[in-house]
Order: C-alpha cells, then sequence, then structure tokens
C-alpha cells in the first residue's frame, strides 16, 4: 500500500513539473514580450509627437492600438509641458533687458483626448 502511494505522489510531482512549471516560464515570457511591445510604442509615439511638435489623432489612435494588441488592459496617463511665454511682464529679479520669465504648465490626458477628438485641434 506504501508502494501506491508513493507511486500516486511521484506520479503528481512529475505533472507539476511537466506542465505547470512549462506554462509559467510561457506566461512570465509573454509577459516581457508584452512589456518590450509597450515601452518600444511609448518611446516611438513620444519620439514622433516630439519631432512633429503635435499630438495627432491618427499618432494616438497608431499609440492605442499597439498597445492593446498585446492583450492587456493600460491606463494610459500623458502629461505635456507647454511654455507659455509671458513676454509682456517685467520681472524684477532679472536684469533690465529681460522682459517677463518663461513658465511651463501641464496639460493632462483627458484635456488632451478632448481638445485631439472633440475639437479636431492638435496639442
Amino acid at each position: 500500500m506504501s508502494d501506491t502511494l508513493i507511486t500516486i505522489i511521484a506520479i503528481l510531482l512529475a505533472a507539476i513539473l511537466m506542465f505547470v512549471f512549462p506554462l509559467m516560464s510561457v506566461a512570465e515570457r509573454g509577459d516581457d514580450m508584452s512589456s518590450l511591445t509597450v515601452q518600444t510604442a511609448t518611446t516611438e509615439f513620444v519620439d514622433n509627437s516630439r519631432a512633429i511638435g503635435k499630438i495627432t489623432i491618427a499618432n494616438y489612435q497608431k499609440f492605442v492600438s499597439t498597445i492593446e494588441a498585446t492583450g492587456n488592459t493600460y491606463d494610459i496617463e500623458i502629461e505635456v509641458k507647454k511654455l507659455d511665454e509671458n513676454v509682456g511682464k517685467k520681472s524684477a529679479w532679472t536684469s533690465g533687458t529681460v522682459v517677463g520669465e518663461n513658465i511651463y504648465y501641464s496639460v493632462y490626458t483627458s484635456q488632451i483626448t478632448d481638445i485631439i477628438y472633440n475639437r479636431n485641434r492638435n496639442i
């Protein structure tokens, strides 16, 4: 009877080693590939947007479709820093030849999608 119990335990252990660990390895490799795909798509999206100086509908939709193709769900958060050149205001702490200061303000995801989808403008 004890030989039968040891045989059953050995079969269960062999089944775990033969099926569970390879499946875990394949799943981990899939996660690595998804991560690399999203990182590449994000880099391409940022580089394209920076090169042309604006975020277009086609560029944004291509980015979203690329990362959705991985089969995972992502929460896309975008922040654009825009330069607000305040040229008409003199600041007291600068020299007399410099007028105003450069201030950056942020535009976030909801504002960006509102602008590119609803108003058909580009950022």
